[in-house]
């Protein structure tokens, strides 16, 4: 059988089709760098395993649900969650659908996956999820928005490029380039935020102010990365 993404909520969106996460919200309140391979794919010193709960991490009430990282010969017969790691299966199911959670309340779960194959065989996988207080989570946003205005005032590139989302790098260069050509934009073309709502595993901010030659507020998004660090993905909606 080819890799299967499985997923619980339907929110969880393109983020999840990319990769699952290797660190927590709350480790990196900047701009960690996001180690890839040379194919672009996360480095496997990440050390995840091949069956995971995604997003890791993220704002109360988060919806998690499960993927496969790894392509399989067959799919498994059963895949029961347990959600908080009590030793209790909370989930136990093999239709998409119903292998999703939502943490309703802030705090740390080690949570666990048990795959049950065709031949009997049951491989369990450990896999932590850190729910946070929307406060919390939005301190952590804001460091992350702060810390690619910094790069960008200080002229370092790289580390600018390391605050937006793997998806975005690409399209953001030119952008980025040319406020790293006139530092005394930075503010105005990058001005405070705040937080909206998550819709579809993206963080909804919208600018405090408009940017020059706008006339309304414009938004940003952020969602979680390759890496589960969640780093810039649209600047004003683009």
């Amino acid at each position: 059988m080819a890799a299967r993404v499985l997923l619980g909520p339907a929110w969880l969106g393109l983020a999840l089709l990319l990769a699952p996460a290797a660190r927590g919200m709350a480790e990196a309140p900047g701009c960690p760098p996001l180690a890839l391979d040379a194919f672009g794919f996360l480095a496997p010193a990440a050390g995840l395993p091949p069956v995971t709960l995604w997003p890791r991490s993220g704002p109360a009430p988060l919806h998690v649900g499960v993927i496969w990282r790894l392509p399989s010969d067959s799919p498994p017969r059963l895949v029961e969650l347990d959600v908080d790691g009590d030793g209790v299966v909370d989930i136990a199911d093999d239709r998409d659908e119903n292998l999703g959670h939502v943490y309703r309340q802030p705090g740390r779960f080690a949570a666990t996956i048990a795959v049950h194959g065709d031949s009997g065989a049951v491989t369990r996988y450990a896999s932590p999820v850190e729910v946070l207080a929307p406060a919390a989570f939005d301190a952590e946003i804001q460091a992350r928005w702060s810390a690619l205005k910094s790069a960008l005032r200080r002229g370092d590139f790289a580390a600018a490029v390391e605050c937006m989302h793997f998806s975005a790098r690409q399209g953001a260069q030119r952008s980025l380039r040319l406020l790293l050509r006139r530092a005394d934009r930075v503010e105005a073309e990058l001005p405070p935020i705040r937080f909206v709502a998550v819709r579809a595993a993206t963080a909804v901010y919208r600018t405090l102010r408009p940017r020059p030659r706008q006339s309304k507020p414009n938004e940003v998004h952020f969602a979680p990365d390759l890496d589960g660090v969640w780093r810039v993905a649209a600047l004003y909606g683009e």
